[in-house]
C-alpha cells in the first residue's frame, strides 16, 4: 500500500483494469468516451503517445519532502510513466497538492519500504530481472558522465537523500554510477534539479536514437482506460455501468 497519502481523497484503485481482457477494456473505453469531454480525451491521446517506461526513477527519502514531490511532477511533465519511492523510514507523508499539481493521477507511483533491507534489496533485484540497468546518481572515481550513459536498454536512475546520498543497498545493487558535469564552484545540484536534468537529457537521446521508448499499443490502451476512469466522478459506478446491458445497448 502506498505510504504517500494522497490529499485529494482519490481512493479508487484503477489497477483493477489490468485484470480486464482487451475486449473488456475496449468496452470500458467506449462507455467512458460518452462521459469524458472529447477535448479531454484528445489531450490524453496526445500525451499517451509520448509516454515511456524505458526510463524510470527511484527516489529514496529526501530531507525535504517537497523535493520528492517536485521530482514526481517533473517526471510526469517529461513523459515518464513510472516513479518509484523508497521509504527509508516508516513515517508517512502527504503528497502536497500545490507541488504535485495532480501528477500522481497520471503516473504509476510505486512505493517500497526501504527500511526493510532484504525486501528493498529484492525490489531492486526484481527491477534488474525485468531488464533494467540501475544507474546510481552519485559522483565517484568510477562514475561516468550523464552524457555517456547508454540509452539502448531500459534504465532506472537512483537518487539518494540530499544529506547522505544513496543507501548502502542501492549502491551495492546499482550496475553503475554517473555524475552530472558541472563547471561552477558549487559541488552539486539538489535532488529535484539533478533528476530533471538527467531525465531531460536521457529522454532527448532516446528519442533521437532508434530505440523502442514508446509504450506498446496494448499498454497505451490500458493506460488510456485508467486515465479516463481516473477523470470521472464515481469511477466505481462507471466501471459497473460499462458492463451492463443498458450501457452497451
Amino acid at each position: 500500500m502506498n505510504s504517500l497519502v494522497y490529499s485529494n481523497k482519490y481512493d479508487f484503485d484503477r489497477n483493477v483494469i489490468d485484470a480486464l481482457t482487451e475486449g473488456e477494456v475496449e468496452q470500458l473505453l467506449e462507455h467512458l468516451r460518452r462521459v469524458v469531454l472529447p477535448e479531454r480525451v484528445s489531450k490524453m491521446e496526445e500525451v499517451i503517445v509520448q509516454r515511456t517506461r524505458h526510463l524510470q526513477l527511484l527516489v529514496e527519502d529526501v530531507q525535504k519532502i517537497h523535493n520528492a514531490h517536485a521530482v514526481l511532477r517533473s517526471a510526469e511533465c517529461l513523459g515518464l510513466q513510472d516513479v518509484h519511492f523508497s521509504k527509508l523510514t516508516a513515517k508517512k507523508s502527504k503528497v502536497a497538492p500545490g507541488i504535485v499539481k495532480g501528477s500522481h493521477k497520471w503516473v504509476d507511483l510505486h512505493i517500497t519500504e526501504g527500511h526493510e533491507e532484504e525486501a528493498y534489496r529484492q525490489y531492486l533485484q526484481d527491477l534488474k530481472a525485468k531488464g533494467f540497468t540501475l544507474w546510481a546518481a552519485e559522483p565517484s572515481d568510477t562514475s561516468i558522465s550523464l552524457y555517456d550513459i547508454p540509452v539502448e536498454k531500459p534504465l532506472v536512475l537512483l537518487f539518494g537523500t540530499e544529506k547522505y546520498g544513496l543507501s548502502a543497498i542501492a549502491r551495492e545493487e546499482a550496475d553503475a554510477a554517473y555524475h552530472i558535469p558541472m563547471v561552477g564552484f558549487t559541488e552539486s545540484f539538489n535532488v529535484s534539479v539533478s533528476a530533471a536534468l538527467s531525465m531531460q537529457h536521457i529522454l532527448q537521446r532516446m528519442k533521437e536514437g532508434n530505440h523502442p521508448w514508446q509504450l506498446p499499443d496494448r499498454d497505451q490502451k490500458y493506460l488510456l482506460a485508467k486515465w479516463m476512469i481516473s477523470d470521472v466522478h464515481k469511477p466505481q459506478l462507471h466501471l459497473k455501468q460499462a458492463f451492463t446491458k443498458t450501457s452497451s445497448s
